[in-house]
């Protein structure tokens, strides 16, 4: 006696799914199946995040979200998906409005302090290893780059290449790799992606 074969996968992963089925049965009488889930897993930060709440303009801010927020219509039947995408639609598009200039700036300052501490430990024959000085890069650096990140993403590609000018230094120096080294090159090396990809 045979069962039907099921798959489930929660309504957030079903778009971003697809299934196929084996030509080969490898003996069963069932037909294998195929997921494949088509999304990058998020990487995960152990840093607890903390913003600077008294530098921020909240009379700015708050006018923009709430033009934004006031267009979104509520209704209890609506998806809930479907309204937290919009609501952070909303956010994303009052992001726009400004230009995070002097987040980054605070942001490239913090880093240089930092790739200084790296190079401090590095050295040819001599210093931290690879793997450890990628953990103080992962741990002082691109900690602080990623938090915050899904709002200043909406800031202008000048100040996007400025973060990633820093961030290729640290990776340069975690690799060990002469100055004009691809970004791509060092990506594979240290098995991390540019926070701006």
């Amino acid at each position: 006696m045979t069962h039907i074969d099921v798959s489930l996968v929660s309504r957030y992963l079903a778009t971003k799914c697809s299934w196929t089925t084996m030509n080969h049965t490898m003996g069963s009488d069932h037909i294998p199946i195929v997921v494949t889930i088509n999304i990058r897993p998020d990487q995960q930060v152990n840093s607890v995040p903390r913003w600077k709440l008294a530098k921020a303009d909240w009379d700015i801010f708050r006018t923009v979200i709430e033009t934004y927020t006031n267009k979104i219509p509520i209704d209890v039947s609506d998806d809930i998906d479907q309204l937290n995408d919009s609501i952070t639609h909303a956010f994303q598009k009052a992001a726009k409005r400004l230009t995070w200039k002097q987040h980054i700036d605070n942001l490239i300052v913090k880093s240089k302090k930092r790739l200084n501490l790296m190079r401090a430990v590095s050295g040819w024959d001599w210093g931290a290893s690879h793997n450890s000085l990628l953990t103080i890069y992962r741990t002082l650096i691109r900690s602080i780059l990623d938090y915050g990140a899904i709002a200043y993403d909406s800031t202008t590609d000048t100040h996007l290449t400025r973060l990633d000018r820093v961030q290729h230094s640290a990776l340069s120096l975690c690799c060990g790799a002469m100055k004009g080294t691809p970004t791509s090159a060092l990506e594979v090396e240290s098995r991390m992606k540019l926070h701006s990809d």
